[in-house]
């Protein structure tokens, strides 16, 4: 953060949650926990940050179990419609996944764009002291 700044910061986050939601989207009936393994890497933090990440984890994730797992259930119910076979579950569960992935893109979008610095309009030039007054 003070190399990089907040909203880089959080910029390269969203783009990170973005590849691991884009990663599970060709997600097969075959797919093995194996290709899974090197998402993981993405939560790793330096060992001294270790209580602040774990915070902010867990914050994430009981955020995202009120809010996110409610819509992509929804989702993923009106896809489903009345089941049917596997590849038609399957179909509904990526189409359920598009809601995360859409969501983290839109927050990138709105975090490139919308939280930049605002430039202060220039106002009235402030007065410069005369060496007169300076001296006195």
């Amino acid at each position: 953060m003070n190399r990089f700044g907040n909203v880089r910061v959080l910029f390269g986050g969203l783009l990170v949650a973005a590849a691991a939601y884009g990663l599970f989207l060709p997600l097969g009936i075959d797919w093995a926990y194996l290709l899974m393994f090197p998402l993981l890497f993405l939560i790793g933090v330096d060992e001294r940050e270790h209580g602040v990440a774990a915070g902010l984890l867990y914050t994430a994730i009981q955020f995202g179990m009120a809010l996110g797992l409610s819509a992509v259930t929804a989702v993923h119910v009106a896809a489903l419609g009345d089941g049917g076979p596997a590849g038609a579950r399957l179909d509904a569960l990526r189409t359920a996944l598009l809601v995360p992935f859409g969501a983290v893109l839109l927050a990138a979008f709105v975090t490139a764009f919308g939280l930049r610095e605002r430039r202060r309009a220039p106002g009235p030039a402030e007065p410069v002291p005369s060496a007169v007054e300076a001296s006195a």
